[in-house]
């Protein structure tokens, strides 16, 4: 699925358009081939660039071809009751901000409902930057999620030790690894960023993803509390049962 999207500073709303104009962002989802071929040629950019993120597996990262710009960045994402993590790709070019990832996400449906102030398709750097803050936001939800699940399954065990309930902590302690793994490659990517030239940014820009960096580290600390906190749980109910 490919939808053409643009907002501009004169626009109160954003508006979905038929074809590819300057400014627009292009949103990929789960793409055909005859569209990812479309999007190749109309881009003129790397094939490996759309259909990279479409590899469940593909790690964070940011690389230059030229004067196109191509970032992995690794999401949240909460499915089936479960939460998982998964690749967005983002390529930012001279005319037009793209967007590509398997599924749907909570990420771009906030800038698709207009949850994000300050939203313009036509302000690349502040656009990839609200993805980045947007990121990080839902990594905090998440592991609050996380922290109250951890609480609710430690009731349970206290009136009883079920196989069950140990299997679900063992589930939330890999959420946690997974989680661990894409918060920092995830700061690595923004760290390059902001001691590079591989995008200008303005004052205001680099204020900005000062502070989103910042929220990231403070992921990654909730991330390593959590873990021993969980670890500690587990290494308690292990030499209880044994």
């Amino acid at each position: 699925m490919i939808r053409y999207y643009i907002k501009t500073s004169r626009d109160s709303k954003l508006r979905e358009i038929k074809n590819i104009v300057r400014g627009c962002w292009i949103y990929i989802v789960n793409p055909e081939k005859k569209e990812i071929d479309k999007m190749v040629k109309k881009l003129g950019v790397s094939r490996d660039f759309i259909t990279d993120p479409l590899d469940e597996n593909e790690r964070s990262r940011i690389e230059v071809d030229g004067d196109n710009i191509f970032i992995v960045f690794r999401i949240p994402h909460y499915v089936n009751k479960k939460i998982l993590t998964m690749p967005l790709g983002i390529i930012i070019t001279k005319s037009y901000f793209v967007t590509v990832s398997i599924n749907k996400n909570v990420i771009l449906d906030d800038f698709l409902k207009e949850k994000v102030k300050g939203f313009y398709t036509t302000k690349k750097t502040r656009f990839l930057l609200q993805i980045f803050a947007r990121v990080n936001k839902y990594y905090i939800s998440y592991l609050h999620e996380v922290e109250r699940m951890v609480k609710d399954i430690e009731k349970g065990l206290a009136y009883s030790f079920k196989n069950e309930k140990i299997i679900s902590l063992l589930e939330l302690e890999k959420i946690l690894v997974y989680f661990n793994t894409s918060v920092i490659s995830n700061g690595n990517v923004m760290e390059r960023i902001f001691r590079g030239n591989i995008i200008r940014l303005y004052e205001e820009d680099q204020d900005l993803l000062e502070d989103i960096i910042i929220e990231n580290k403070q992921a990654i600390e909730m991330i390593n509390i959590y873990t021993n906190i969980l670890t500690s749980s587990m290494d308690a109910y292990a030499s209880i049962i044994s």
